[in-house]
């Protein structure tokens, strides 16, 4: 070593460094922020600068500092570096606003929607938690939502808009959620949503949607309750009643169904459907039976499913043979009947039986899957999703809006085609409604199935003008392909 290396002065790096050695955090941050000026890329300076600076009781600083390096790294490509420094901003300061955005930022440009959503979902927790203001935090993840478009995502922020106690957008985000979930056939996943929804607002529309997606779903039993709470919700409607019935023969699930009739405590209600059974499987013996039963008890059901008999099996003698045998036999009296049939039945407290538990509802949170499907949603299924969440809540105009979008996008939907006209015919555009689908049977680009189902849709239209010569027409029209069962009970009520 020379003489003059000993008056050698020291670098401003070997100064830091030994600030560093000797935890003098003034001095630490004092060079610190002169070396970071000169080198904007020095991470050795970077952590213990920060450091210091949270010692010091500048973590607000240290924060703006990590936040800054990190935004540059994304703009650079270089996610991973900057996901490690904003995790570590995100523990000196876990409310910082810029630090969740930049760090869902990151996260969405490597395709990890899941973790995106997440670091705002949690922010968000936080800062409610803590009593401070979500408002910015709650825009992001509007923006995020509809980016993004996922039903889990529009479900969890639903959840938040609850806890904010905003009802009615969070109604929507369930009915989009739960929407979204069925056409992508996650029947599983849509029952939670929708039952979120109905616990905000009860419509027809949301227990005609939780029935059919019941229907389809290999196992009922967490949700038994809830399906005799929505019958009993309906018990006077008829027509949601043969609606419930057909959906789960339909789905071949007649043991699904039995099981809920007889755990039914309702007797009335358990005979209606009991008769709706029958029918629907061509049991006329047995449904004859109930209906001799609802005779004495409610005389205007029993002729309206006398009706529903004789349209599916019209034979004239029929009538006669049900009518003589409420005349011939000895039938006991109401009260005997509800005695001697649901004898065994415990009258326990009905609401709280159906009480639907949603924590047993619960689901896997799979980011895998979230983030691969979020990738593979197409436009069409979107607008399809948000078209249907719009009639669920009567806001025909948006719903024709998107339903249009959807068809647009591919002409060959016949989804979206039927549901064009369906939002027609609910804004009272008959019209307007079968303009379009004999427009669109002219194209010839259907199959010959698909072309019978517009044909059962046009003879719907007429039906409901009250044109029952034209929808007769239709309806042979269309059961000429399809020979469907249904079609055919249409076409016997009018004949």
């Amino acid at each position: 070593m020379k003489v003059f290396d000993l008056f050698k002065r020291k670098s401003r790096e070997e100064e830091f460094q030994e600030a560093v050695a000797s935890r003098n955090y003034s001095k630490i941050v004092e060079i610190g922020r002169q070396l970071l000026k000169q080198s904007k890329e020095n991470f050795v300076v970077l952590n213990p600068v920060a450091d210091a600076l949270v010692k010091l009781g500048k973590g607000k600083e240290a924060v703006e500092i990590l936040n800054r390096f990190a935004d540059r790294k994304i703009k650079e490509g270089y996610y991973d570096t900057a996901i490690i420094l904003l995790k570590k901003s995100m523990k000196i300061d876990p409310y910082n606003v810029e630090t969740a955005r930049l760090l869902s930022e990151v996260y969405t440009k490597k395709n990890l929607y899941y973790e995106s959503f997440k670091v705002l979902e949690e922010l968000f927790k936080k800062l409610k938690e803590a009593g401070k203001n979500t408002k910015k935090v709650g825009m992001m993840i509007k923006r995020f939502v509809d980016r993004n478009f996922h039903p889990y995502f529009y479900e969890a922020y639903g959840d938040m808009l609850s806890k904010l106690e905003n009802y009615q957008e969070a109604f929507q985000s369930y009915i989009l959620a739960g929407n979204m979930y069925a056409n992508m056939g996650k029947f599983e996943e849509t029952i939670l949503p929708l039952i979120k929804a109905r616990n905000i607002k009860r419509t027809h529309v949301i227990d005609r949607q939780i029935v059919k997606v019941a229907s389809k779903i290999a196992d009922i039993s967490t949700i038994k309750n809830l399906l005799r709470q929505i019958l009993m919700d309906n018990k006077e409607d008829m027509d949601f009643l043969k609606f419930f019935v057909k959906e789960f023969i339909s789905s071949r699930k007649p043991d699904e169904l039995e099981e809920i009739i007889s755990s039914l405590r309702d007797p009335l209600l358990k005979m209606v459907l009991s008769a709706l059974r029958d029918i629907e499987v061509d049991d006329i013996e047995s449904a004859v039976t109930n209906i001799e039963k609802l005779k004495l008890l409610r005389p205007d059901i029993s002729s309206e499913l006398i009706g529903l008999l004789m349209a599916k099996h019209p034979d004239s003698s029929f009538l006669k043979v049900v009518e003589e045998r409420v005349v011939e036999e000895s039938l006991p009296s109401p009260s005997e009947i509800l005695d001697s049939v649901f004898s065994a039945i415990d009258f326990k407290n009905e609401a709280e039986e159906c009480r639907v538990d949603l924590e047993n509802l619960k689901r896997s949170e799979l980011s895998v899957a979230v983030n691969v499907e979020v990738s593979k949603v197409d436009e069409a299924l979107k607008f399809l999703s948000l078209a249907e969440a719009m009639i669920g809540l009567e806001n025909y105009k948006e719903a024709l809006k998107n339903a249009e979008k959807a068809f647009e996008l591919n002409p060959k939907n016949l989804k979206a085609a039927l549901l064009i006209s369906t939002i027609h015919s609910l804004m009272g555009n008959y019209s307007k409604g079968l303009d379009f689908l004999f427009g669109i049977l002219k194209r010839g680009i259907f199959s010959k199935e698909d072309e019978a189902r517009i044909k059962e849709a046009i003879g719907e239209i007429y039906e409901r003008m009250g044109e029952e010569e034209k929808a007769l027409h239709w309806y042979r029209e269309a059961n000429r392909v399809l020979n469907s069962p249904d079609i055919s009970a249409k076409i016997n009520r009018l004949k």
